[in-house]
């Protein structure tokens, strides 16, 4: 669980995470582009969502879906799927030793922002880190595969909605907003 102790134990990173959001946001807002930056193991993970949902479909709950993108005022999001009172977010880490650690040490941070940001915007008051085991595609190459039944390819960690989340995110957007609104400055006179 991060309580207020953890928020303030991790502020640093996620304020380094802020400065690189605004940047981001600040240039689609100045230059209306989208940079799709990410390396082979984000790739990895985007690839094999799609192959998440089929296996958490099949051997969790078949009534998830695939949402479309949710906003609300200055948030917003696009969620990995939904079923009728709750949501889950993929993570297909790149190795079984990244998966494992699910099992041991949970989710980040940020990760649990991301949750805390998505049950904000759905209204669930529960939300799954869905941590599914696939081969890479470097691995597809060479025929190997991991020695894992397909039924226990999945570590769900459960994450409860913080009530005093939206509170903190408008405290934190109050601060958030100038950051942005300085790099638009900036952006503006490079267009």
């Amino acid at each position: 669980d991060i309580g207020v102790t953890g928020v303030q134990t991790c502020a640093l990173p996620i304020w380094q995470m802020a400065d690189t959001y605004a940047r981001q946001l600040a240039m689609q807002r100045v230059f209306h582009h989208y940079d799709e930056i990410g390396t082979w193991q984000t790739e990895h993970g985007q690839y094999a969502e799609h192959e998440a949902l089929q296996h958490a479909r099949t051997y969790w709950n078949a009534k998830l879906e695939k949402p479309k993108f949710i906003a609300n005022g200055l948030f917003g999001g696009s969620p990995d799927a939904v079923a009728d009172d709750f949501g889950c977010d993929f993570k297909c880490p790149t190795s079984m030793q990244k998966w494992l650690e699910y099992a041991i040490e949970k989710v980040s941070p940020q990760q649990h922002y991301q949750c805390q940001m998505y049950m904000m915007l759905t209204g669930f008051d529960t939300w799954f880190i869905y941590a599914y085991l696939t081969e890479t595609v470097r691995m597809g190459e060479f025929g190997l595969t991991y020695p894992v039944e397909p039924k226990n390819r999945a570590i769900k960690i459960p994450i409860e909605f913080d009530p005093m989340f939206p509170e903190q995110l408008q405290e934190r957007t109050e601060l958030f907003m100038p950051i942005v609104e300085t790099y638009i400055e900036l952006f503006s006179k490079l267009k």
